[in-house]
């Protein structure tokens, strides 16, 4: 790379790997801070519909009947 007549050109690969670092630092920096909201995001996309949930089968005091 020594003698090319456009340097920009022949680091363009090194800036966008720069820039990927840096975007990738200033996530994590501010991860703890979006704890909170993404957990409540989360839960809320996550929230089983009723169908899709299986009622609890214990036998209440008064259904026991014995043969």
């Amino acid at each position: 790379m020594k003698g090319d007549a456009d340097i920009t050109y022949s680091h363009q690969v090194v800036v966008g790997y720069s820039r990927v670092e840096l975007n990738i630092c200033i996530i994590c920096a501010c991860l703890p801070a979006l704890r909170v909201p993404l957990t409540r995001a989360w839960s809320t996309i996550r929230k089983p519909s009723r169908k899709d949930t299986v009622p609890h089968q214990v036998p209440h005091e008064g259904d026991i009947r014995l043969s």
